[in-house]
């Protein structure tokens, strides 16, 4: 009698270790309370704007076993907060927890010849296709860098290419340098860059000239109005300002556009406005969106 006592008591105590492993909660819900207080503890975000405005979401729980120890496997991302805006793959982490604790490092599975990072294998899974868009961002810019470079390099025959190739120009008789703008008419900074540009002609500091480089259709009709039916500058400078749009676009104004764009692209340009800048001692310089008069003239030193 005393041995079936013991046996069930045995028994008994066994299915309560198995209740207590499996008894405690995995919900999304708690998982996301827990990372939000190790991250913000382990990176010192006590500012609480800051802390409303980092997002964690988590992607999915599942309680994983091994052997009599039972985790809550947790994955999830951070939120950017242009998310909405930007329809780009996000990073996922994977995190360990219990009732009351939350293990960030590795977990490896141990046999008697091996050990394998089961953490590095989850999040290679998991981050699939974010690493095929983080390589191929990785080339881009490299791309760009090597584009950057030869920009640096150009020579005075393949500068004077690109005057040639101008939409408007605006010239001093003795400038301190020569300035190529890609510009679009919807752009702000454009404008602010286009204007910049135009005194510092009056001033006598540079001559300009403007390459009409479009980023959107409603632009490129715009631009390539203004080439068909305006001939000189300040006729296109005028039309370009007033965003004209002609009742018929010519074939020749809309090639031409398209051959601008195609340039800008080539000389590594991602957004406008875009601007070259070679001074009498043929240094090259570039001036990639807008920026202010001081900061200008000290491209021209």
């Amino acid at each position: 009698m005393k041995k079936v006592g013991l046996l069930v008591s045995v028994l008994l105590f066994y299915l309560l270790s198995i209740i207590s492993a499996f008894g405690f909660s995995c919900t999304k819900a708690q998982a996301e309370e827990k990372i939000k207080k190790v991250l913000f503890s382990s990176l010192d975000i006590t500012n609480p704007l800051l802390r409303k405005n980092v997002h964690i979401v988590v992607d999915e729980t599942s309680k994983i076993s091994f052997g009599k120890t039972t985790l809550c496997e947790v994955v999830f991302h951070i939120e950017p907060a242009d998310k909405a805006e930007r329809n780009i793959p996000v990073q996922k982490f994977v995190f360990y927890t219990t009732e009351n604790l939350v293990f960030t490092g590795n977990l490896w599975k141990c046999t008697e010849k091996t050990c394998v990072n089961v953490t590095m294998k989850r999040l290679r899974d998991l981050n699939r296709e974010y690493n095929r868009y983080m390589q191929e961002r990785y080339q881009e810019i490299q791309k760009y860098a090597v584009k950057k470079e030869r920009l640096k390099r150009l020579s005075k025959k393949e500068f004077d290419k690109l005057v040639k190739q101008s939409d408007m120009k605006f010239e001093a008789k003795n400038p301190e340098a020569l300035v190529v703008s890609f510009i679009d008419p919807y752009c702000p900074h454009c404008k602010h860059m286009k204007e910049l540009l135009l005194k510092k002609v009056s001033e006598g500091k540079i001559s300009v000239y403007f390459i009409f480089a479009p980023i959107s259709p409603r632009s490129e009709k715009i631009a390539a109005s203004v080439i068909c039916d305006k001939k000189t500058s300040k006729e296109r400078l005028q039309a370009f300002n007033q965003l004209y749009v002609s009742e018929k676009v010519c074939k020749e104004g809309m090639e031409k556009v398209k051959g601008n764009s195609r340039l800008f692209f080539r000389l590594g340009g991602r957004g406008v406005p875009y601007s070259i800048v070679k001074k009498k001692d043929g240094e090259i310089k570039l001036i990639e969106g807008s920026i202010s008069e001081n900061i200008f003239d000290s491209y021209l030193e």
